[in-house]
């Protein structure tokens, strides 16, 4: 990855937070719906008896 000197004031800090935790949370989502998708049914069997 190539960076940009003038890219880095453009984005301050805080909103290079903000992305870095939007990206978290939309892989964690796509990786809970990988997971609810490929082992539905023991997921559905912990939201029965639990």
């Amino acid at each position: 990855m190539i960076h940009k000197p003038n890219v880095r004031p453009f984005f301050g800090p805080k909103v290079s937070h903000f992305l870095k935790v939007r990206t978290t949370e939309l892989l964690t989502t796509i990786n809970t719906m990988k997971y609810a998708k490929y082992d539905h049914s023991h997921l559905h069997f912990w939201l029965v008896f639990c």
